[in-house]
């Protein structure tokens, strides 16, 4: 009997001693999204991949995922998180034998605006006998980029209407040396401000001047986060002015408008200077993204957010400018972007925030 029990004891401790063995730095993990940026609510696929590249079975390897706070799944929160935390842990366990791979897809969704990561997981693992674990924490870095919605306040698409409609009327009202198509003899129906007394002379005649009408209207959109004192920006305004931009550039691009973009919020996760656009053109892809990396932080004052913007404003029928609050600053700005005859437009997001979300 007592040969016997000796024989127990051997064998429990060789099997501890092969599980203490296992190599659980052989395991490779990885999660990532589908795709990086995505709409506020829409559902969207994160693939989990456990990967084990050692020789032996791992019978029950525990996965400490780390997600975004908000994340949800389901219709709800993917695990309770106390409040001020940014990131919530889910645990589960596997069984990985060896050399194999594991994928596991969650559908998960996320409804506020932002920049987020996904961290990384701790993998543990106990003994034999259940006296000891051992961990392994593999940290990565995916990026996960949330739009921000449409501003669906009804009076801004009344505004953006009457703001179109007037830059229309002020291209054909006001005579632009670009849109000059060609010249034709003066029949006495022009009016006399049309006539070109260059080519008149040259010709011996009367020449009125023809316009191309069917020349794209252009624009600026400036997007100004900087306050001189910050304490005092409510963050829901900021907010506001972030879907104000997504809208006004969705306006644009629905009406065929080419637009330059400008900022001066600091983007998270890259540089500032990759979301600039100083040429005419559409870029709501781009802009959509670099307003879900946008921070709460400024890079740069609204002063030379406007500079930078006046550059090559000569070409633009409107300027678009974007901001949380009324102030002296503001002002000036608009000044200073008028200054080479676009029509500038001032959009308040203190005008749109919606009363329930101040509350």
């Amino acid at each position: 009997m007592i040969v016997f029990f000796i024989l127990i004891g051997m064998a429990l401790l060789f099997a501890e001693w092969i599980s203490l063995r296992r190599p659980i730095n052989r395991i490779r993990y990885r999660c990532r999204p589908e795709s990086v940026c995505h709409e506020p609510g829409e559902v969207f696929t994160l693939e989990t991949v456990v990967e084990n590249y050692s020789g032996r079975n791992f019978r029950e390897l525990w996965l400490q995922e780390r997600f975004p706070a908000s994340m949800c799944t389901n219709g709800g929160r993917m695990d309770q998180v106390p409040e001020g935390e940014r990131f919530m842990t889910v645990t589960s366990a596997v069984d990985v034998r060896r050399h194999q791979r594991l994928c596991r897809r969650r559908n998960v969704s996320m409804s506020e605006r932002g920049h987020y990561i996904l961290p990384g997981a701790v993998l543990s693992c106990g003994d034999f006998l259940g006296l000891r674990v051992k961990k392994e924490e593999i940290s990565q870095w995916e990026e996960l980029v949330i739009y921000p919605a449409r501003e669906e306040e009804p009076e801004l698409s009344t505004v953006l209407d009457g703001y179109y409609g007037d830059i229309s009327v002020r291209r054909f009202l006001i005579e632009d040396p670009v849109l000059v198509n060609g010249f034709h003899e003066y029949t006495g129906t022009e009016p006399q401000r049309a006539i070109s007394w260059t080519q008149s002379a040259r010709r011996g005649s009367l020449m009125v001047k023809e316009y191309d009408y069917t020349q794209d209207l252009s624009a600026t959109v400036l997007l100004n986060v900087h306050d001189r004192d910050f304490a005092r920006t409510d963050i829901v305004f900021l907010e506001t002015a972030f879907r104000l931009t997504r809208t006004v550039c969705e306006y644009l691009e629905e009406k065929r408008v080419r637009y330059r973009f400008f900022h001066n919020a600091v983007c998270a996760g890259t540089e500032d200077s990759d979301w600039q656009f100083p040429e005419l053109g559409t870029h709501l892809e781009q802009v959509l993204e670099m307003l879900g990396r946008a921070t709460y932080f400024s890079a740069g004052t609204l002063e030379k957010l406007a500079e930078r913007a006046a550059r090559g404003s000569a070409e633009q029928q409107a300027i678009y400018l974007i901001t949380s609050e009324r102030g002296e600053e503001i002002s000036r700005a608009e000044e200073q972007l008028g200054r080479e005859g676009a029509k500038v437009y001032v959009l308040y997001a203190e005008d749109y925030a919606g009363k329930e979300e101040r509350a």
